[in-house]
């Protein structure tokens, strides 16, 4: 079963106990999707994919692919034998090398989550006990820590995703007791503005994973019935953000999470049944955040990010642990194709329908052809 409520260094912990007990492994990571430009490409099922290896920092060692931008660099993480790090890599060399995005000073773990046009990076630093929400300039490998005024001071926080106008999403620990509230910086430098939860419970927690350039931000938030609901938050117009608005789950389904937008307002994500199998979902919004359609991928699904023309990266569900990354079109969802046979996941794509992920434990870009 998928947790729904994952925060990534949970998944890290996941992945590590994977990956040593059958090679391979992940679970849904934000990534960054969108953009404005589309690329008018032949059907999916009659495009072949070359499938390029993300080199790790030690030979053997796990590295994963979590997006990828439209001026061909992608980022996400990799061991150097002793701690992960956040990478960047260059998808137009022959064999894309991994370049460290360093964490802070004093810290020994990072990772890099989206990356937008501009090149700018975003992602955590860890220092053992507290993770830090960080950004790295195109131009360096250097991480800076973003604004933490006004956020829980003991706590840790996270950027998950960042859009074309630079504005940053994540989360932050909220209370004593870890509970997390999801978060929106307007820029590298802007205070960070707590968005509001959808339940009142002193359990209740949200994370914001995606935010498209009209602004609207996506992501998780418990409700006052204990169930984990997708949620958008609209911007109010004055610089704030509207309350959660709930997006639906299929019928008969008990929670959702809600990972990407693009900017025609098509959301992607996951509905549980209530039995724990998960359906990749595209919800279409309008721009008050209320559900116009929602289209199911089907059972066993994870729907983790879209680009512009519509298309759906993701994986598959096997019950034997044999996951495979996938492309979808969303217009046309029976248009799709697998592009990783063994133990793998899809988790960002880019508007040429290049997407990366994790095959086996290592990183990859599927390139069209």
């Amino acid at each position: 079963m998928i947790a729904l409520r994952n925060t990534i260094k949970a998944l890290l912990i996941s992945l590590s106990i994977i990956l040593s007990a059958c090679g391979g492994g992940g679970d849904t990571v934000p990534g960054t999707g969108g953009g404005s430009s589309t690329v008018t490409t032949p059907p999916i099922a009659e495009t072949s994919f070359n499938v390029v290896a993300l080199e790790s920092l030690f030979t053997g060692a796990f590295s994963a692919g979590v997006d990828i931008n439209n001026n061909d660099s992608a980022v996400g993480l990799a061991d150097n034998g002793t701690a992960l790090k956040g990478v960047r890599w260059d998808i137009t060399a022959a064999t894309p090398l991994a370049t460290v995005l360093e964490p802070l000073t004093g810290n020994s773990y990072s990772a890099a989550y989206a990356i937008n046009d501009a090149g700018i990076s975003v992602g955590e630093s860890e220092n053992g006990a507290t993770t830090t929400a960080v950004f790295w300039p195109a131009t360096s490998t250097t991480a800076t820590a973003l604004p933490a005024d006004g956020l829980f001071v003991a706590g840790s926080s996270s950027a998950y995703n960042i859009n074309e106008l630079g504005q940053i999403v994540g989360d932050a620990t909220n209370d004593i007791n870890d509970n997390t509230v999801a978060v929106y910086w307007q820029n590298r430098t802007a205070s960070p503005l707590k968005l509001a939860n959808l339940g009142t419970l002193p359990e209740a927690f949200s994370a914001a994973y995606g935010v498209g350039d009209t602004g609207i931000i996506v992501g998780e938030s418990l409700d006052d019935s204990g169930a984990i609901q997708a949620v958008a938050w609209v911007p109010n117009g004055a610089g704030g953000y509207s309350t959660p608005v709930v997006l639906p789950t299929l019928t008969n389904h008990v929670t959702g999470i809600a990972l990407n937008i693009d900017d025609a307002g098509r959301v992607v994500g996951e509905s549980e049944e209530i039995d724990g199998t998960v359906h990749g979902v595209i919800w279409t919004v309008d721009s008050l955040g209320a559900t116009t359609d929602l289209a199911d991928l089907g059972p066993a699904t994870s729907a983790t990010d879209i680009n512009s023309a519509g298309r759906v990266a993701g994986y598959t569900v096997a019950a034997t642990n044999n996951d495979s990354a996938r492309i979808w079109d969303g217009l046309a969802i029976a248009d799709q194709k697998e592009l990783a046979p063994t133990f793998s996941h899809g988790y960002g794509i880019n508007n040429a329908s290049q997407v990366v992920g994790t095959a086996d434990g290592e990183g990859f870009v599927a390139i069209p052809q």
